[in-house]
């Protein structure tokens, strides 16, 4: 079970700033402890037709300040959306990034993104 703090959910609701922000987070069971916390924006674009999605084929990278494992979460919120983004999968975890995608017929997605993890 997922315990976030008040204050984690007001930083990841306001403006992003470049910066990583340092907050504590609980994941128990998941071996998650003091967490980083990194979070951004990105819109995601589909240049094919329902049912076909480009973004499936192609993900697109998300970079994040340099962590020494890959033992992290992310979490995602669709901000704003031109149709239906369906579900958006996390994929391709490194220590530098991951890639996003998602598998509905929506044209373009904004997607917000949260990491948390050692």
């Amino acid at each position: 079970m997922k315990r976030i703090f008040e204050s984690q959910l007001q930083a990841m609701k306001a403006p992003v700033d470049s910066n990583d922000v340092i907050r504590k987070a609980d994941f128990d069971g998941q071996g998650l402890k003091k967490t980083f916390v990194s979070s951004g924006l990105i819109t995601l674009s589909n240049s094919q037709v329902y049912p076909l999605n480009s973004t499936i084929t192609a993900p697109v990278s998300v970079s994040i300040s340099a962590k020494s494992t890959t033992n992290y979460a992310v979490s995602c919120t669709v901000e704003a959306a031109t149709g239906n983004v369906g579900d958006i999968k996390v994929s391709n975890k490194l220590t530098n990034g991951f890639k996003l995608s998602f598998n509905g017929g929506a044209s373009s997605a904004t997607i917000r993104w949260s990491v948390f993890g050692d």
